[in-house]
């Protein structure tokens, strides 16, 4: 399972992004500046991780292997959950304090990836 965490420097610096390791390969990345940065990052990944980047159809499209979207903020509104839906893709949300919980949920349905 391949990870991407897009925008790790919105998300503090006293969080330890590491622990996703444990569930297969992690690439971190401080910021991602633009679509098709994005699209590149996440073109063979199963999970991504952000709190800004913007994810939507176009993006979706280019991840052939995407299976779940975390969203480590308040809201949905940089995901277009329509189409998220449509492409029966799991979207979660987490503060950033909540990490450790994501981390905990990651834990329990890795049998599905």
């Amino acid at each position: 399972m391949k990870l991407a965490i897009l925008d790790a420097a919105t998300l503090g610096d006293d969080v330890n992004l590491d622990i996703f390791r444990d569930f297969g390969y992690l690439e971190i990345y401080q910021i991602t500046n633009s679509k098709q940065e994005t699209i590149e990052r996440v073109k063979d990944k199963t999970i991504i991780i952000t709190n800004k980047v913007i994810i939507d159809k176009e993006v979706m499209d280019n991840a052939p292997y995407l299976k779940l979207i975390c969203v480590a903020a308040t809201g949905y509104n940089n995901v277009d959950m329509d189409y998220q839906s449509k492409k029966e893709l799991l979207l979660l949300m987490c503060q950033d304090t909540q990490l450790i919980a994501l981390f905990s949920i990651l834990l329990q349905c890795s049998f599905i990836f």
